[in-house]
């Protein structure tokens, strides 16, 4: 249930950027807090920040940038069918993203 819900966030509020930072935006503190818990049981190294937008506070959660958390989230298919709509990889499937940014050894682990 737990990736399930993962699966929801990381579908509608997650992004990928051209470097292969995770992240996810929400105007709830409590929200990332409990994502923060939701991920760390998962066995995730992850972080937050808080940044202001159109005058209101916005948290960030981000999954710090490991190999390991790359096959993690490669390995629950936490971006499953999501696409990416702007940027370098617009157009791509996150998880595709997320499978460029691992190395040659990690990505041989995949298959």
């Amino acid at each position: 249930m737990k990736v399930e819900f993962l699966r929801g966030f990381w579908k509608d509020e997650g992004s990928i950027d051209f470097q292969g930072r995770l992240t996810g935006d929400s105007r709830s503190a409590k929200i990332i807090e409990q994502l923060i818990l939701l991920h760390q049981a998962l066995g995730f190294s992850v972080g937050k920040c808080m940044y202001m937008e159109e005058g209101k506070p916005m948290y960030k959660i981000y999954v710090r940038k490991t190999p390991e958390s790359l096959l993690r989230f490669w390995t629950f298919k936490l971006f499953k069918h999501s696409i990416v709509t702007r940027g370098y990889y617009k157009g791509f499937k996150k998880i595709d993203v997320v499978v460029k940014h691992l190395k040659a050894s990690d990505v041989i682990m995949l298959y």
